[in-house]
């Protein structure tokens, strides 16, 4: 039977349900559902529409299920049914397996026999346990009752099958600032959230049934877990009890991993499964070098606190990351005494909950200025490294400005000439570098000792003279914006400063100085660069007004 969007907005929720369920039988009679299966709820879209939503109650996944698609969608105006109007989505029909396990789950009480509004339940297996995932609370969410006891929002039962034991496991629904509708955002894999346990017990247990895994499937591996802040994570499958290194040491392979998670279902431990991934074992030189630290260094062991070692064959560098503040040292190895130390913004991400075990640190590479008041040390560390690459005694740190960024792994120095001056004899030569980019902790210059500009004499001499020059004309030295670039020509010598940008013209301006006559004349474009010339074609647009 056919029905206008005014006839459906008069119909009451029992009515569209019912409306509903007809079509579904109409262009689907091969699926046949037990509406007691499922937790249905009405949408009046903001698009018209009204959506009629069977959300399946209680999902079941085992290693064999690869469908994703549990619940269904029905557009009561567009008569659209997903996911089984989309052959590319693949519904999910439960087993005889399933649908047994569920009941015995229901028979013994660990789940509810009939469907509770706004809970969704998600059971995984192996041979020697049941897991019973629930999210509770999803679509009436009070966010001033997040640590409501009645509703944990995420819990997990892990249940013996051969005792009937059972350890709990609950956290904060991390996801529960999704719209009401979007519920499939629940069921992403790489979404976890920390879970705690009332009994320590429990925690105890489940780190055990971990080490039992790991001493199975990685029998070399030799853990102390005093380096690691272990803990326990969910998704809407899983349960986890991931490693966390409270002290990272640096490694030549950047895919080096620190961390490990422990799968107690599936019993697959990253990074293990990823045979290109190396996971990080700390070397006898390694350990030698943190105890060496931990006499020089607040390095605490907490779960919001990280601590990075970077090392060249002068100095450690060492990254601290707190919750409020990042903290940077360099420590000489020569007198193992701390002589540069640095308070940053933050770098901190939530890695705790992170199970790629690698993207997060490769976001915390972002760049961040140094604060230090005190980059003398700074210095005498470039001079060093450019002196090694060859660049030294040719550098003056006075003739550039200096800009230093760090992150978790690096200090990056970069020097920017003060004057660049592009000589006549230098016209047909390939590009020649002017400034540096020095990294300290690995200490590499970006640039080839080659390709750089080293000025003679008679070139400082000549630019001396036109930044004399160009003072006067300016009326004033303070009025020349460095850094700035000279470029010789046959007769003259053109010039631009940073501050050439004539905001009253609207334009660029350079200068011009003559070789014979030493005279500085600005040179104003004949054509603006910013508002079209006057010559130009209009504009093949028109505004249409009122």
């Amino acid at each position: 039977m056919e029905y206008s969007n005014e006839a459906l907005q008069a119909k009451s929720k029992t009515e569209l349900i019912g409306i509903a369920t007809a079509l579904l039988k109409e262009k689907h009679p091969e699926y046949i559902l037990n509406t007691n299966d499922f937790n249905i709820r009405v949408w009046n879209t903001n698009y018209g529409s009204i959506k009629v939503i069977f959300t399946r109650a209680v999902r079941y996944v085992n290693s064999n299920t690869a469908v994703t698609n549990y619940d269904i969608s029905i557009d009561l105006v567009s008569k659209e049914i997903l996911p089984l109007d989309d052959p590319d989505l693949p519904f999910y029909t439960p087993s005889k397996e399933a649908d047994k396990t569920i009941a015995a789950l229901k028979a013994k009480g660990l789940l509810p026999k009939s469907n509770q509004p706004d809970v969704e339940y998600t059971i995984t297996e192996n041979t020697a346990y049941h897991l019973i995932s629930c999210f509770d609370n999803l679509y009436e969410i009070n966010k001033n009752s997040i640590k409501n006891q009645i509703h944990p929002y995420l819990s997990k039962t892990l249940v013996s099958k051969k005792t009937g034991d059972t350890l709990y496991f609950k956290g904060h629904n991390p996801f529960y600032y999704l719209s009401q509708i979007t519920f499939k955002h629940y069921y992403q894999e790489h979404l976890f959230a920390v879970l705690t346990v009332k009994k320590s017990a429990d925690n105890d247990a489940i780190i055990n049934m971990a080490v039992s895994i790991l001493k199975e499937k990685q029998p070399e591996l030799n853990l102390n877990p005093n380096d690691y802040d272990i803990m326990i994570l969910g998704n809407y499958k899983d349960l986890i009890v991931k490693y966390r290194r409270f002290i990272r040491f640096n490694t030549s392979d950047k895919e080096t991993v620190f961390d490990l998670a422990v799968n107690i279902i599936t019993k697959e431990i990253s990074p293990f499964n990823t045979p290109e991934i190396a996971f990080y074992t700390p070397t006898s030189s390694n350990n030698k070098a943190i105890k060496t630290l931990q006499k020089l260094l607040p390095l605490e062991q907490s779960e919001h606190i990280e601590h990075t070692v970077s090392e060249n064959d002068n100095y450690f560098f060492v990254t601290s990351i707190y919750e409020s503040v990042t903290k940077h040292y360099f420590i000489s190895k020569k007198n193992n005494e701390i002589v540069w130390t640095n308070d940053a913004f933050t770098l901190q991400f939530n890695n705790r909950e992170d199970l790629s075990l690698q993207d997060h640190y490769k976001r915390m590479h972002g760049l961040f200025n140094v604060t230090s008041e005190n980059n003398k040390p700074l210095e005498v560390m470039t001079l060093a490294v450019l002196n090694e690459k060859q660049f030294s005694p040719n550098i003056k740190l006075d003739d550039y400005s200096i800009g230093y960024k760090i992150n978790k792994d690096e200090v990056e120095v970069t020097l920017t000439r003060l004057v660049t001056f592009v000589p006549l004899r230098h016209k047909n030569t390939p590009n020649l570098d002017y400034n540096l980019k020095v990294n300290l902790v690995e200490k590499t210059v970006a640039e080839n000792p080659k390709h750089f500009y080293y000025p003679t004499d008679a070139d400082l001499v000549t630019t001396k003279l036109i930044e004399t020059k160009l003072a006067d004309f300016l009326e004033g030295a303070d009025k020349i914006y460095y850094p700035i670039e000279i470029i010789e020509e046959p007769d003259f010598f053109n010039i631009k400063h940073s501050g050439r940008f004539k905001l009253g013209a609207y334009t660029n301006i350079t200068y011009r100085m003559d070789k014979k006559t030493k005279r500085i004349v600005a040179v104003i474009p004949t054509i603006n660069p910013i508002y079209p010339n006057p010559a130009m074609q209009p504009s093949p647009y028109k505004e249409i007004k009122d």
